[in-house]
């Protein structure tokens, strides 16, 4: 096989000739643009200048014009014939004031006319005589220019047209021209009059470099027509610009300088502008770029044959560099392909990568699965210890298979489990997740410390450790600070409480089955501890003769407060009821007595109301597996409060509030159909089987009043219906209604309605004697 025929070597020239050309190309594009931009911006700054002062030149002329027209109408003499008729005895005045418009009329301010014109007298003066303002045509329009707002203004005679748009024009403006417009007086709100003072555009041409460095430099007026131009024959004079694409874009920019680059009858240009802050006006320079740019060419030609030369080494030393480099390659595919039989290959590099890749990946892979396969073996070694089905011979032989360090002085067995995925960003379905992710932070955690491999088992999460302490209580504080560093590592990376038990010390792997019991057992005791606890077995296993104390008196005041429904008293007992229980240190089976009691306590209130135990309490497991799935007693407080207790206080004030209208309906009844009898609440209690302050609490809560003044004011409306309705007499009513005597029934009435029997019926026999009339 040759060099020279393989791919990959042709690949390597390639590759160098790029790495070296493409820097190079990069570098001189970037320099020629770099270098064309330089030269725009220097000659944009110079024409900027340049238009600068074409502006500043133009306004000191225009300031002059200005300040030399406010000199003539504020001298007296104007102020004088402003009051003047002007007839044949005012000659001298008006030879005076035509000195002072020749003076005006200076050859370095270029005014070729000034007119002098009284509104209120009627008559004008410029260097063409005096005349009536009615023999000029554009009378209308000079009155009207003396509404304008501005006292003095500068004013372009294109702006004035048959439009009428400014009203301010004559006969006098036809050759083109500015006019300088000032009211007389000037700070008056109301002229009288108005001097006009025209400067030539011809003349304001000449103001304006006629270089041809600095391209088209125009003046334009507020309204953007051509007043000044130093290339007339591209925009003339009076020329209208405003539909111009550039005049567009700088009337959006609104600013008062700016530069922009646009194009302009198929060619890129640069314009720049100045807005005058004196009058308005805008100073244009217009500047083909190619003519900006046209230096940078000579150095885009220097640049282009610097590369070439460049290009030119750069692809000799790529070819040269790249066979040099590419021997080894070439010696390195021909020790792989060695004897076997001769393979057609055109990328020799991409074929040893192969090979190297497909050897490295079948070692990967058999790693893989010996590692895998290992630690399945360590999980079931362990689960086969803590179940205690591995014999004695076994467990020496695994050690030793898996590599396992002899057991050390002291061991013990560390079973965590998750207090609660309640009001974390875990939920109940998460638990093997969550499990497996703290078994592998155990693992990370806990290399040194480890004596086997950590594991799941069930709902537990199992480690043993190990230590070579010289006294127990050494070892027992270091498994403490362990057991700390483990909860708050999993409060940091999942945010979990977890409680964790640990068994007794043991020494021997044969024992790791009754370790971990004890282990589970001690985790069991957080029931009166609650979440996140260490529980040493030895610590929290009660003391011998513990008697079993229940506090009957509490459970009793519990159970009449659920059936009073009074919710503050069960809220009470119930939290003293757990305090008495869990204060004393007994068993686990222990606490739960008490609390089954109690709970069946409370069940057999649903039965004794009549209601349904299943409709009531909907799950699918029963009160009782729940109760003893619960952990802490705090848990257990708010689950009987929450699940058992409210909802049969709910179920017993409906039925009381059921109970107290149908009570308070007979009464009403009653009273309806007896009220003219002995009725008292003594005999309507005794109707009802209930006893008499039962009935009279109940029609006081479902009514409002009081059984005996109910029944009052109900024979008082009986009796104002006799008087009215009837004709009986006030000692009929009376005993009718059951009083000893009318006096009472009188004093009774009176004290209801204000007056007596007989004044109600009068007064109420008078206004119905009265509608009738």
């Amino acid at each position: 096989m040759k060099i020279r025929s393989s791919k990959y070597l042709l690949t390597m020239i390639v590759f160098c000739l790029l790495l070296g050309t493409f820097p190079v190309i990069l570098m001189g594009i970037f320099s020629y643009y770099r270098s064309s931009h330089t030269i725009q911006e220097k000659v944009n700054a110079s024409n900027m200048q340049v238009l600068l002062q074409t502006q500043i030149g133009v306004e000191q002329v225009l300031k002059s014009v200005d300040r030399s027209l406010m000199y003539f109408v504020d001298s007296p003499d104007v102020n004088e014939a402003m009051t003047l008729d002007m007839k044949p005895k005012d000659f001298e005045k008006l030879m005076g004031l035509n000195i002072q418009l020749g003076k005006l009329q200076a050859f370095d301010l270029g005014v070729q006319d000034v007119s002098l014109m009284n509104i209120s007298k009627q008559w004008i003066y410029n260097n063409y005589g005096f005349y009536r303002l009615n023999e000029s045509d554009n009378k209308t329009k000079y009155e009207a220019t003396i509404g304008l707002p501005q006292p003095s203004m500068w004013v372009s005679e294109l702006d004035f047209g048959p439009d009428g748009d400014l009203v301010y024009s004559d006969k006098f403006f036809n050759e083109q021209a500015v006019n300088l417009i000032k009211k007389i007086p000037i700070n008056s709100m109301s002229p009288i009059g108005i001097a006009i003072a025209k400067v030539p555009l011809e003349f304001m041409s000449k103001l304006i470099s006629r270089s041809d460095g600095i391209g088209e430099v125009m003046i334009l007026d507020d309204h953007f027509h051509v007043l000044a131009n130093n290339h007339n024959h591209a925009n003339p004079q009076g020329a209208n610009l405003v539909q111009a694409g550039y005049i567009k874009k700088i009337m959006s920019e609104n600013q008062q300088t700016g530069n922009f680059n646009t194009k302009l009858d198929d060619d890129n240009v640069s314009v720049i502008y100045r807005k005058s802050s004196y009058n308005g006006w805008y100073y244009v320079s217009i500047m083909s770029i190619e003519d900006i740019t046209k230096d940078s060419k000579a150095v885009g030609w220097y640049l282009l044959f610097i590369c070439m030369g460049i290009l030119v080494v750069i692809s000799i030393v790529s070819f040269i560099g790249s066979r040099k480099m590419y021997n080894p390659i070439f010696n390195l595919y021909q020790a792989i392909m060695g004897s076997g039989p001769t393979m057609k290959v055109s990328n020799e590099f991409k074929f040893i990568g192969e090979q190297i890749q497909l050897l490295v990946t079948n070692q990967s892979k058999m790693a893989n699965q010996i590692q895998t396969q290992l630690q399945q073996l360590k999980v079931f070694f362990t689960l086969k210890l803590i179940q205690g089905d591995a014999d004695q011979q076994e467990t020496e032989d695994k050690l030793k298979l898996y590599g396992y360090p002899v057991p050390p002085r002291w061991m013990i067995i560390l079973v965590l489990q998750i207090d609660t995925t309640e009001k974390t960003k875990w939920s109940s379905i998460d638990r093997e997740l969550t499990m497996f992710a703290i078994n592998n932070i155990i693992s990370e955690l806990l290399v040194k410390e480890c004596v086997i491999h950590p594991i799941i088992v069930n709902d537990f999460q199992v480690t043993i450790i190990g230590g070579e302490q010289e006294t127990y209580e050494q070892f027992k504080n270091d498994i403490y600070t362990l057991a700390e560093h483990i909860q708050k590592t999993v409060k940091e990376y999942l945010e979990l409480q977890i409680s964790i038990g640990i068994s007794r010390t043991f020494h021997e792997f044969e024992h790791t089955h009754r370790a971990f019991n004890e282990g589970v057992e001690a985790l069991k005791y957080q029931i009166r501890l609650g979440y996140n606890v260490i529980l040493f077995n030895e610590d929290v296993q009660p003391g011998p003769n513990m008697q079993l104390l229940l506090p009957v008196r509490i459970q009793y005041e519990l159970i009449d407060a659920v059936k009073s429904i009074d919710y503050d008293k069960v809220k009470e007992s119930l939290h003293q009821f757990m305090e008495e229980v869990f204060k004393l240190k007994m068993s686990y089976l222990e606490y739960q007595i008490p609390v089954a009691r109690l709970l069946t306590d409370l069940v057999r209130i649903v039965q004794d109301s009549g209601e349904s135990y299943s409709i009531l309490f909907q799950g699918q497991k029963s009160l009782f597996d729940q109760l003893f799935e619960l952990k802490t007693a705090h848990d257990i407080e708010q689950w009987l409060s929450n699940v058992v207790i409210e909802p049969i206080m709910h179920m017993l004030q409906d039925k009381s509030e059921n109970q107290y209208k149908k009570i308070s309906g007979v009464v009403l009844r009653m009273i309806e159909e007896e009220f003219d009898t002995d009725l008292t609440i003594e005999e309507c209690a005794v109707r009802l089987n209930y006893h008499p302050s039962y009935i009279r609490r109940v029609f006081l809560k479902e009514i409002g009043e009081n059984f005996g003044e109910y029944l009052t004011q109900y024979r008082i409306n009986m009796a104002k219906k006799w008087l009215m309705d009837t004709d009986m007499k006030v000692l009929d009513i009376a005993n009718r209604l059951r009083y000893n005597n009318s006096q009472n029934f009188i004093r009774s009435f009176r004290k209801l309605e204000g007056i007596t029997p007989g004044q109600y019926r009068e007064i109420r026999k008078r206004r119905l004697d009265g509608y009738e009339n």
